[in-house]
């Protein structure tokens, strides 16, 4: 068994996560769980929730997909070494809708490791708790 761990947060990052987010595959929501939005996205949210963003605003959701790519890019070159999901398919990736649509942008946020133990989180969003 290969050992793991995670024993504090200034030490050397080795390995990371960055997810995914095809501009095709972002979808805007909204739910009551998310009373911490700002009035603009709060909004927005509201007046766009189930619709791709892409056609909703198809530049702002190439935005976010080179984003996340450039972020991973970045991080390689500093040898870290990065893990990426890959991008779901058919019946997974309709597990996840309507609200996500397949959303792998925060991969890691269902597990959080501590020394060497895994926590499955609790995750606020009611949208991603299909998640776990």
């Amino acid at each position: 068994m290969t050992a793991f761990g995670a024993h504090h947060e200034w030490g050397k990052l080795r390995e990371v996560v960055i997810g995914i987010s095809p501009a095709e595959d972002f979808v805007v929501f909204y739910e009551d769980s998310q009373r911490w939005l700002v009035p603009p996205g709060d909004a927005f949210s509201r007046k766009h929730a189930g619709r791709r963003l892409i056609d909703v605003d198809a530049e702002w959701a190439k935005r976010i997909e080179r984003q996340v790519d450039a972020l991973a890019e970045l991080v390689a070159r500093e040898g870290v070494t990065v893990h990426r999901p890959q991008r779901l398919e058919g019946e997974e990736r309709t597990f996840l809708a309507p609200n996500g649509e397949g959303a792998q942008l925060f991969p890691r946020d269902s597990m959080i490791v501590v020394g060497n133990h895994v926590i499955d989180a609790s995750l606020r969003l009611l949208c991603r708790q299909r998640e776990r």
